[in-house]
């Protein structure tokens, strides 16, 4: 079971990188070239490493799934510049055998919001 108390979870910090970039373009097929030429980074590619630092740091039970997902983009984010993470999970709730998560996040650029969102994960319960 996850746990039963809301937590804050330190998603990191680090430099949004070309590289990053090119292989998030790749792996969704995206054919504009509005990014590259631009040197943006997509929102949706940042809330993807988000997502993925939350399951590097939130210990989810085998069976989890992603139900849900909210994306508030509030500025672009370049190539090269640094970002930081934070989220806050809320506290579980049980429904029909399955237990219901929602985490709240928020990435930031020079003391600045650029991007908040909500994430929600459902996982069974083992009895």
């Amino acid at each position: 079971m996850l746990s039963e108390a809301a937590q804050d979870v330190d998603l990191g910090r680090w430099t949004v990188t070309q590289e990053f970039l090119n292989r998030y373009l790749a792996t969704v097929e995206d054919p504009s070239s509005i990014y590259g030429e631009e040197n943006l980074v997509p929102p949706i590619a940042l809330a993807a490493r988000i997502l993925g630092q939350l399951i590097e740091k939130l210990t989810l039970p085998p069976g989890t799934v992603h139900i849900s997902q909210e994306v508030l983009s509030l500025k672009a984010v370049a190539v090269g510049q640094e970002v930081q993470g934070l989220a806050r999970t809320s506290r579980p709730f049980l429904r029909g055998g399955w237990q219901f998560l929602s985490i709240d996040f928020a990435l930031s650029c020079q003391e600045q919001d650029v991007l908040k969102g909500k994430t929600t994960v459902m996982s069974p319960v083992k009895v």
